[in-house]
């Protein structure tokens, strides 16, 4: 119980920045895939 304690707050404090970024991008990504797909079916 400990260790699965201690993870979740190594992870809370380091990546908040790490994971904002990996989901800016990936909604980036999501948003530019969408509309590649709508060209290329029109």
């Amino acid at each position: 119980m400990s260790d699965v304690t201690a993870c979740t707050e190594v992870v809370e404090v380091a990546q908040p920045d790490e994971l904002s970024w990996i989901f800016w991008t990936a909604d980036w990504l999501g948003s530019w895939s969408n509309g590649l797909a709508r060209v290329a079916l029109s």
